[in-house]
């Protein structure tokens, strides 16, 4: 609705007639008056939809109009304003279709850009791309710091795992590495709002939180944060963490804020998740299914590593291949399934006997091969006689029958390889040749470059 009045002229109509013709119009958010002379021109009425949808304070347009002619696109402001031109002479009803450059434009563009790089990442960048958005979107609502938590799986531990913080504000991630929320009772209540709930948590000003976050207060009022929202993020319908930002002043929200923070949690849960899922499948590529041991497919590319750290710093290591004795019989008399648990319990003292640092595979059937990391050659033999001595005190049952179980080991280290290149096939096919020179030798013992050694 335009109107025009000569002289300055007030209206007949009263602000108070607006509100009830605007409340009871949809699509009515404002009331527009321009002067005869067309110098000034103002919103005599004013709805509250203007903050929420133009991103506009009422107060700013009660005075001058100025900022609603700001969101029209330079192309239809001519138009547009002949066409209110055109009502105010007529007082006919004004209608007009144009373009807007909203502030929404802005977020919208960076989420499309964003989204963009996390269908592109490549795999491995999960991290690279977490903290470009979480840099973007604190620049974009000028905040302090954005970050993303993760909980442990009964959310009594949090994490803080990528942080962004504007220049000159300190960082708090490294001293929130498995926090534990045991004593932030208001903080659990608040957890379980966004497991339960997908409640968003907002806090306008930490100094009046309630006293029974008297915790929360004392920590985010030492951790200098005024104001804050967190927003949970789900990976496969499950809520695993949240992504927040922190303001370290008082300040005015947008309306939409929470709204627009969700659309960035549903960005975040779908990289997440894209992500999980590509490193499942890249684990079940390279894991054996019935042993959970990692695979041939692991263990070459880890070879190849090692054997570059030893050319380049000395590094010394040892491949030990290992063969379950007459497995061929134990198939034949239990059944494959009494073979593979065999296998598994086998796969179970090798992890039991072994060092983190150790690579442990199953190389195929009933074959596995032990990588021992930064060992001397006497190591590497008491370490395997070890494992034999390990299987020759377990005890083997299937559909309560005892199996009886011996091992056989041929171990290559990487010291002997003097006179021509180590590489991983050559590695592999010595330690091999030497698992057949134990078995030639009667099986159940393990044989090296000093001889064989039997249990």
């Amino acid at each position: 609705m335009a109107s025009r009045f000569g002289n300055g002229q007030q209206t007949e109509l009263s602000a108070r007639f607006f509100q009830k013709l605007a409340s009871g119009v949809p699509g009515v958010l404002f009331v527009y008056w321009v002067s005869l002379e067309g110098d000034s021109h103002r919103c005599s009425f004013i709805s509250e939809h203007v903050q929420s949808l133009f991103g506009i304070d009422p107060s700013d347009l009660s005075d001058n109009a100025d900022p609603i002619f700001a969101m029209i696109h330079p192309e239809d402001v001519d138009a547009v304003t002949e066409s209110i031109r055109a009502s105010a002479d007529t007082l006919g009803t004004w209608s007009y279709r144009a373009r807007l450059r909203l502030e929404n434009g802005g977020f919208q563009r960076l989420i499309a850009r964003l989204s963009t790089e996390f269908i592109n990442l490549g795999f491995g960048t999960i991290d690279q791309c977490i903290d470009e958005l979480l840099r973007s979107i604190g620049m974009f609502f000028k905040v302090d710091r954005a970050y993303l938590y993760c909980f442990s799986d009964d959310y009594s531990v949090m994490t803080n795992t990528h942080e962004w913080c504007r220049d000159g504000v300190p960082a708090l991630i490294d001293t929130q590495q498995q926090v534990s929320i045991e004593d932030f009772h208001w903080w659990q209540e608040q957890i379980e709002g966004m497991v339960s709930g997908s409640r968003v948590v907002f806090i306008e000003d930490v100094d009046r939180l309630d006293r029974e976050a008297a915790p929360e207060r004392a920590l985010l009022q030492e951790q200098g944060v005024s104001s804050m929202f967190c927003v949970p993020i789900r990976v496969r319908g499950r809520v695993t963490g949240f992504f927040g930002v922190d303001s370290l002043r008082r300040r005015t929200w947008r309306l939409d804020q929470a709204d627009l923070l969700i659309i960035v949690s549903g960005l975040l849960s779908g990289a997440l998740e894209r992500n999980r899922l590509e490193e499942e499948l890249l684990n079940q590529s390279i894991r054996d299914p019935l042993t959970g041991l990692h695979n041939r497919r692991y263990l070459m590319p880890r070879l190849d590593e090692m054997l570059g750290r030893s050319n380049r710093h000395g590094e010394r290591f040892a491949l030990a291949m290992f063969d379950i004795d007459h497995f061929k019989k134990i198939n034949d008399s239990i059944g494959h399934l009494g073979g593979d648990y065999i296998l598994q319990r086998f796969a179970d003292i090798l992890v039991s006997q072994t060092r983190s640092m150790d690579v442990i595979v199953r190389f195929g059937g009933e074959e596995f091969i032990v990588v021992f990391s930064a060992v001397e050659h006497g190591d590497v033999r008491q370490l395997v006689q070890r494992i034999l001595e390990a299987v020759h005190e377990e005890r083997f049952v299937f559909n309560d029958t005892d199996i009886p179980v011996t091992v056989s080991a041929g171990v290559a280290a990487i010291e002997e390889f003097v006179d021509q290149p180590a590489t991983p096939d050559a590695l592999i096919a010595r330690a091999d040749d030497r698992l057949y020179m134990a078995k030639q030798a009667g099986r159940d013992c393990l044989v090296d470059a000093s001889g064989t050694l039997r249990i």
